[in-house]
Formats: structure tokens, C-alpha cells, sequence
């Protein structure tokens, strides 16, 4: 019996793939031989180091050293940003610079950790004109819950529109049928009204059920007040309770699968953006600008952008990683349900993302990234940044980032604690390490009066007490 696998490529433990089957396999099967395979056709010797010595970090693991013949290749670009929008343009420029190369953009991906990063990438990509598909998924404004959420804004600020109604009134589910929609449809065109303006009309005629009359009922109190909230308060604020009050939030929320995790993130994603503009009707006009003239089915020469799972058994020549902040990647969820099992398998993801670049392999983390109901909120590094060997990497810090990261954020840092050090932080100033986890430092702050937890990486020794 032969068995061939990676524990390090091991990446779908949320499936119900067990690691230990093939970490035990020796133990299984008595005079079992390990033949590993390190050699590596693909990837160049720097890109190799950094995927080398970030799953080093890792106990759960058999453990090998891969090499390749080839060059070193090109250092690995780890580069930061100001915000998720100046990453977006980032990437956006680095693949323009690659097209005037005469590279064909089907030798480029970019791999994010989750699909609700993909919105700032491909509106920016919209907007430069640059070729992409959605590898494993749908674009961004196609998903379906996108859609619902862009019928409920038309609905709102556009009592008219017929289509956006048709596609939102029975979402949630609320007993409205086919039959009810072809009646309203009849005695809306009898009045000569809206499909929506002609319904508490057509309730209120005594001809439907009273659970259906209370639902109906219901969603138009919700809309009314929703169009008055629309003169006096932030109309991102308004966007994010309509679909909460209008129960399309909990209906996703009660799902509790994967996907709908995934479909919750796009609907922040979307809410967030809408507070960049002056008004709810701007956003909708963006969007259908953006989205009108996009067909692309028949070009082959485009950038793939997918997810990091999507992305294993597969190699591009350039590959780019956005994200790689706490909280992101590694994902914060799979942290706290799984604790270090979750850590380990996050970066294997990360190592499988690194390892699908032949030539020339780009990292970006940012400053400052937009989460729902905030206008931005200060990131820190992904701990995976700190494991990249400090040889292969060329750290790039953009023109318009904060000089303070860059005295914070060191690759590798050599720095060792012990309890009583004092120490700074770009942010919080000086402070007292109060315990030591690993890589994880606790740490009293003269300006907090609370202990924070926070990676070696992000603090310096202090020389003063």
C-alpha cells in the first residue's frame, strides 16, 4: 500500500478532514516508510524560504525542508498600506505594470482569505478596465444576497421600481405567492400605481389571509419609517437597519452554515462602502455604472481572483495575498472555536497560498480597513508576517503610510522579553510586560488602564523605566 499526502496543504478541517490520519499513519500501520518528497519544480528559492519558515511554526506537522535547483528568484514583496481601498489600487497598478510587460493576465491571481475582500479588488479593477474572473464563486454584485440587498436600497429611495419589489417581497419568506403577485400586479395596473405604492391598497380590499395581511403590513411600516430615517440620519446607518429590521439579517444568521457566515460578510462589506458616498441614491447609481457594461465572457487573457481554498492545486506566475491582518488572516472565528488547531490550519492556508507562486509573490497588509458600522478600524499585522525570514522578503512600506508602523513592525524581530520589561507601542505608548504566552506578550499601558494582549512582534524594548 502506497499513500501519498501533505499534512501541510491540510486545509479543510471545517469539512471534516482529520489531520491525524496522516500524522498517525506511522503508528497505524507498524514499518511504515516516510519517503518525502522536497524538491519543488515550482516555485523560486525565495518564495520557497518564506513558505519554509512559516510552517515551521507549526507542531502538527512531520516536517520537511523544501528546495528547488532553480534561482532565488525575486525577493518576496511584503508590502504596506494605508487602508483596504489604497490596497486595492496597489494591486490594481502592480498588474498594469505587469500587462506593459507583455505578462498575460492569465498568469496572475490574487488569493484573499475570505470573498468579502473581493469588492474593493474588483470595483477597482471595474474602474481600470482590467480583465478578471471569479474563481469558485460569483463576482461580487452577483451573489444573491448583494442583489437582494441593492433591490431593498432601489425599493427604498425608488417607490416605482416594479423589478426590485418583485424580487424583495417575499424575502424573507411572508405566504406571498405567485397568485398574490400576478392579483397585485392586476390591481395595480387597474389603479394605475406601483406594484409597491398599490399594495396596502390591495391589503386592506379583504382579500387576503390575515397571517399574509400582517405580514405585508409589517414590511410597510418597516419601509415607511426607513424612508423618513432617509432625510434625518446617515444613510449607511439607515441601509444596515433596513435589512436588519426587515429580518434579511437574521434570516441569514439562522442559517449558520459556512456560506452564510460568508454571505453576512459581503452585506458589512457592502453597508461600509455606502457611507463613502453623499447619498444611498449616489451608491446605487455607482454601482449600476460599474456593473452595466461588465461582459466578459469571452476574453481569456483574465486575472483569477479566488480564495485561498479555492486556489490549492493550482500555480500562477504572479500571485497576490491582500489581507494578511489579525483578525482576517488568520481568521479570528476559527481562532476562537478552535484555538490552536484553528491557528495551525489557518496558517497551512497560508502556506498553500504562498506555495502557488512560481515567480514573483506579493503579501499586504494596511493600516486602517472599513468594518460595518465604523468608518475604519486600526489594524495589526498578521502574526504570519513576523514568521517570513527576513532574507527572502523585501519590506515595503507605501509613501502614504503612518511613520509609526514602520518603527513598529519588524520581520523576524530579535527582540526577547521577560516580565518587567518596559516597553513601546506605536499606539499605546509605553508600557510594563506583565506576562509572557508564546509570542504573546501581556502588557500594562500608562495610557490604558486595562492589560492588553498583544504579539512581541508590534512592541520594543524600552531603555527607560
Amino acid at each position: 500500500m502506497c499513500c501519498v499526502g501533505d499534512e501541510d496543504q491540510s486545509i479543510y478541517g471545517w469539512r471534516g478532514a482529520q489531520l491525524k490520519n496522516i500524522l498517525n499513519f506511522e503508528n497505524d500501520f507498524n514499518g511504515a516508510k516516510i519517503i518525502r518528497l522536497e524538491q519543488n519544480y515550482r516555485s523560486s528559492g525565495n518564495i520557497l524560504n518564506a513558505a519554509s519558515s512559516l510552517i515551521s511554526e507549526n507542531k502538527e506537522r512531520i516536517g520537511k525542508k523544501l528546495w528547488t535547483s532553480d534561482p532565488s528568484g525575486e525577493t518576496v514583496d511584503v508590502v504596506n498600506l494605508e487602508n483596504d481601498e489604497m490596497e486595492a489600487v496597489f494591486v490594481a497598478d502592480q498588474i498594469k505594470k505587469l500587462v506593459e510587460k507583455g505578462i498575460n493576465l492569465s498568469k496572475v491571481a490574487i488569493l484573499t482569505r475570505a470573498s468579502f475582500q473581493f469588492k474593493d479588488i474588483e470595483d477597482r479593477f471595474i474602474r481600470e478596465n482590467l480583465k478578471y474572473k471569479v474563481v469558485g464563486g460569483l463576482r461580487f454584485y452577483e451573489r444573491s444576497e448583494i442583489k437582494d440587498a441593492l433591490a431593498f436600497f432601489r425599493l427604498l429611495i425608488n417607490s416605482q421600481d416594479n423589478l426590485a419589489f418583485e424580487r424583495i417581497i417575499n424575502i424573507p419568506k411572508r405566504g406571498i405567492g405567485a397568485v398574490f403577485i400576478k392579483n397585485l400586479y392586476k390591481f395595480s395596473t387597474e389603479k394605475k400605481m406601483s406594484l409597491y405604492e398599490s399594495l396596502k391598497l390591495f391589503v386592506n380590499s379583504g382579500k387576503i389571509q390575515k397571517s399574509v395581511e400582517k405580514n405585508i403590513n409589517n414590511f410597510l411600516v418597516i419601509f415607511k419609517r426607513h424612508k423618513e430615517m432617509l432625510g434625518s440620519e446617515n444613510h449607511s446607518d439607515v441601509a444596515g437597519s433596513l435589512l436588519d429590521d426587515i429580518g434579511y439579517t437574521e434570516m441569514l444568521q439562522n442559517e449558520k452554515t459556512i456560506e452564510s457566515e460568508g454571505r453576512l460578510e459581503n452585506l458589512k462589506k457592502l453597508v461600509v462602502d455606502i457611507k463613502n458616498r453623499r447619498s444611498l441614491d449616489e451608491f446605487l447609481e455607482e454601482v449600476s455604472l460599474l456593473t452595466e457594461n461588465v461582459n466578459q465572457k469571452d476574453i481569456q487573457d483574465k486575472t483569477s481572483l479566488m480564495t485561498l481554498h479555492s486556489a490549492k492545486g493550482l500555480e500562477f506566475d504572479y500571485v497576490f495575498l491582500p489581507g494578511w491582518e489579525e483578525g482576517i488572516f488568520p481568521n479570528q472565528r476559527n481562532i476562537d472555536e478552535y484555538g490552536n488547531k484553528g491557528l495551525e490550519e489557518e496558517r497551512r492556508l497560508a502556506y498553500v497560498g504562498i506555495t502557488r507562486a512560481r515567480k514573483k509573490l506579493f503579501i499586504s497588509f494596511v493600516n486602517f480597513r472599513k468594518q460595518y458600522n465604523y468608518n475604519l478600524y486600526r489594524s495589526i499585522p498578521s502574526r504570519f508576517v513576523s514568521e517570513l525570514p527576513k532574507k527572502s522578503c523585501n519590506l515595503i512600506f507605501e509613501k502614504n503610510t503612518l511613520k509609526s508602523d514602520r518603527k513598529a513592525f519588524k520581520i523576524l524581530s530579535n527582540n526577547h522579553f521577560s516580565i518587567g520589561d518596559f516597553v513601546l507601542h506605536s499606539e499605546f505608548g509605553k508600557g510594563k510586560v506583565l506576562g509572557i504566552n508564546g509570542k504573546k506578550l501581556q502588557i500594562k499601558f500608562e495610557s490604558n488602564s486595562g492589560i492588553v494582549n498583544i504579539f512581541s512582534d508590534f512592541v520594543t524594548k524600552s531603555n527607560v523605566s
